[in-house]
């Protein structure tokens, strides 16, 4: 794998809506410890939610990541269940596409 694109892989945690995403998640996470015992549940969800959009973000990047590097068997694999596990997700046309585009 060349250089220049081991650095555009590292560099994709750098984008604005992922930077905005943690700087919500933050601000919610400390408000919900300010709260006390009451903010539990606040925590909760928030860490929640966070776990879910860092396991479907990964996912899909493993998938560009193993077909940009000739592993088509592996990012079809990664997709093989991608609408049962994470139903009504966001991402869902990207993984279509993706699905489609790994079947050529």
């Amino acid at each position: 794998m060349r250089p220049a694109s081991v650095a555009r892989y590292l560099a994709y945690p750098c984008n604005s809506a992922s930077l905005i995403f943690i700087l919500i998640a933050s601000l919610l996470l400390a408000a919900a410890t300010s709260v006390g015992v009451f903010g539990w549940p606040l925590a909760g969800i928030v860490l929640l939610a966070l776990m879910r959009y860092g396991v479907v973000m990964q996912t899909v990047r493993m998938v560009h990541i193993a077909r940009d590097g000739g592993d088509r068997p592996t990012a079809r694999a990664l997709l093989r269940d991608f609408r049962s596990i994470f139903p009504n997700d966001p991402l869902q046309p990207v993984a279509d596409a993706l699905t489609r585009q790994l079947e050529r």
